[in-house]
């Protein structure tokens, strides 16, 4: 069993190995004038985090006749930052939309969120 020393110790090694600002971004959706609805992104705070490959393949898919190619990511966020899957992550002007967001429970180091870029 870890002490909560230890879990400390342990989140603030992790902090230290988290390069990049994170910018959180959360949605909103209003109606347009012909009844469709546009969804519109505002920061609603930042994190230092790291950005990596997943390790998975990249995904593609046929949308309007068109071949798009998802790679997914992993970006690492302080633990217990709060974010969900409706919002997006924007790192060094890339901005990635948060697909899962991985809990660790009480001896969560770091929260890791899967993620694919914005294209």
């Amino acid at each position: 069993m870890l002490s909560a020393t230890e879990i400390l110790s342990m989140r603030s090694g992790q902090a230290s190995a988290l390069p990049d600002v994170c910018i959180l971004m959360s949605g909103s959706a209003v109606t347009d004038d012909t009844g469709g609805r546009i969804v519109t992104y505002v920061s609603s705070g930042s994190v230092m985090g790291r950005l990596s490959w997943s390790g998975f393949h990249p995904v593609e898919k046929v949308a309007a006749e068109r071949l798009g190619i998802s790679v997914p990511y992993v970006v690492t966020l302080p633990a217990g930052t709060e974010v969900n899957e409706s919002q997006r992550i924007v790192i060094n002007g890339r901005t990635f939309e948060v697909k899962a967001v991985l809990c660790g429970g009480e001896w969560e180091t770091a929260r890791r969120v899967l993620c694919a870029e914005v294209l």
